[in-house]
């Protein structure tokens, strides 16, 4: 059984920010969730991994950072996220199963738990896919997002890294919706832009024409990464070297 973690089980000469931290985490989560390790940290915030007791599962739980969610427009991607990934149902899609607040006001996200490395790990460590895998990998990527079009969402930033490979089922799982893009119900041209008028948002490596000129972006912008996406797996590098 994987040891708890709480701010009891930190060592001495932890941050007291850190043990006051993982206490609210701890205590937000209890008791559906039992913390259990720091998985690592991202661009959004920090992710660890913790249990379902009942389920007798591990799920992964990204946490925003305290300097990002005092930032109104990254506090809505965040929350965008939980909203765009939870509205999906499909097995190449990382699963939302539950959104709350710590009593500070950091809001979180309960996801599944993918054990596996991103593809962007994968091409690094292992060097390029042969092409039938890649054939694979990109038809599980393209039927998630034909899913996600269906719901109205344009990830627009699909790239290896945010690629998953499970290992225990041997798929690959779409992650990080945390600059989706949703379409208003009544034009289906156009998707709701949650970013400041003329900002560029998304890797620059891997975004779409309409992207960089930070004009509305429609499902075409997923599929013009999707094209990038199977470059890079089939030559273990993107076409285009961005600074």
């Amino acid at each position: 059984m994987e040891p708890r973690l709480s701010a009891s089980h930190l060592p001495p000469e932890a941050d007291p920010a850190e043990k006051e931290f993982v206490g609210l985490l701890a205590k937000a989560l209890a008791p559906s969730y039992t913390l259990i390790r720091r998985l690592g940290a991202g661009g959004m915030g920090a992710v660890y991994v913790a249990r379902d007791p009942v389920l007798k599962r591990l799920v992964a739980v990204k946490v925003m950072s305290p300097e990002l969610a005092r930032d109104k427009d990254a506090r809505t991607r965040f929350e965008r996220e939980a909203q765009a990934v939870a509205a999906i149902s499909h097995p190449n899609v990382v699963a939302v199963y539950a959104v709350g607040e710590l009593e500070n006001g950091l809001p979180y996200i309960v996801m599944q738990y993918v054990e596996g490395r991103s593809f962007h790990d994968r091409i690094r460590d292992d060097g390029p896919l042969d092409v039938p895998a890649a054939k694979r990998v990109l038809g599980e990527v393209a039927s998630a997002l034909t899913a996600t079009h269906k719901k109205g969402i344009i990830h627009r930033d699909i790239k290896p890294a945010n690629i998953l490979w499970d290992d225990e089922t041997g798929r690959a799982l779409v992650t990080d919706f945390g600059i989706a893009a949703v379409k208003e119900r009544q034009d289906t041209r156009h998707a709701v832009k949650i970013t400041q008028t003329g900002m560029a948002v998304g890797t620059p490596a891997y975004m779409s024409p309409e992207q960089f000129l930070a004009e509305p972006v429609t499902e075409n912008t997923d599929i013009y990464a999707l094209g990038l996406l199977g470059y890079e797996l089939l030559l273990g590098e993107g076409p285009y070297k961005v600074k």
